[in-house]
């Protein structure tokens, strides 16, 4: 895993990136995942991480608003 970034990876703010997140022990998110790039600022960048699997995401979170139960 690399730390920090170079110029040359011209990284910019709502950019799409794949990220490893390394190893997780918890049910938290870990090795390589899509991230929507919040903050670049010396050399670093803070990440959204996100689904790499649609058909969990939408079971999940589905909104249940309203009327629904």
């Amino acid at each position: 895993s690399k730390t920090g970034f170079s110029d040359e990876d011209n990284l910019k703010v709502k950019q799409i990136i794949y990220v490893d997140f390394g190893l997780s022990i918890t049910p938290e998110m870990a090795y390589c995942h899509p991230a929507l790039v919040l903050k670049v600022e010396n050399h670093r960048c803070v990440v959204l991480p996100c689904t790499s699997n649609i058909e969990k995401f939408e079971k999940e979170n589905r909104y249940k608003g309203g009327n629904e139960k």
